[in-house]
């Protein structure tokens, strides 16, 4: 006998609401899992970061506590600690002698044997990357530390007022320029953690290049509707 239209969707049968909205549950959840685990990830790489300019202040004064010398500015280190690089003639005045987000100008410079001579001295234990040597990775986007001093002037792209002092500078580039490193809900993220959360006040500055960093309406605040690379920042430490 020949099968007809009707018997065949007679035949048929289709997912009833209750099914649907299971499908739909499931479909939900899922994506709030994904979601999550998203924001999790961002919130342990905010945290890991924090935790790295942390260990840096603490390795910093550990070397300082042990030589009686700023690290990357000691006299004659090569010959008081194996393996160390030797710096150059301005060593001993007790500061890095390269601004903040700035390269440090050569492999004996301050601001590259900073992280030499942690690590040589096994003050610190991270892995120094940059044709210098000069910064390590961070936790969030692979930005990176550089280090350096300022007599108050702000340094590149430095938003805010700056006192005088060294500055770790988070940046998107491995050879010690700063450069676009951080969202600004990353940085403002940071921010709040480590300071007021203000990027042109206290110890922790935003800086900015060609993408507003800074909220344009109210500087007080970072703007983090944006979902670009705006930001780097400045922490100011051994202060």
């Amino acid at each position: 006998m020949q099968t007809t239209f009707t018997d065949r969707r007679e035949g048929e049968k289709g997912f009833t609401l209750v099914e649907l909205a299971i499908v739909m549950l499931i479909i939900g959840l899922l994506i709030g899992g994904v979601l999550k685990g998203a924001e999790l990830i961002g919130n342990a790489e905010i945290a890991a970061t924090i935790a790295q300019l942390n260990n840096i202040e603490a390795a910093t004064t550990g070397f300082r506590d042990k030589y009686d010398s700023f690290p990357g500015d000691m006299d004659v280190a090569d010959t008081r600690i194996a393996g160390a690089t030797a710096t150059d003639a301005t060593a001993g005045d007790d500061q890095i002698n390269n601004a903040p987000g700035a390269a440090p100008g050569g492999a004996t410079a301050d601001g590259a044997t900073f992280w030499n001579h942690l690590a040589t001295a096994e003050f610190y234990q991270g892995e120094v990357s940059g044709a210098l040597g000069a910064t390590v990775e961070t936790p969030v986007n692979g930005a990176f530390i550089g280090v350096g001093f300022t007599d108050g002037t702000a340094p590149n792209d430095g938003l805010g007022a700056y006192k005088a002092g060294h500055y770790l500078a988070v940046t998107g580039d491995d050879t010690g320029l700063m450069a676009p490193a951080l969202r600004p809900d990353q940085a403002g993220r940071i921010d709040r953690k480590s300071d007021d959360g203000n990027p042109t006040t206290g110890g922790v500055l935003a800086a900015e290049d060609t993408e507003p960093c800074a909220n344009a309406a109210d500087t007080t605040l970072y703007d983090e509707a944006s979902g670009v690379l705006a930001c780097g920042l400045y922490r100011r430490f051994q202060s």
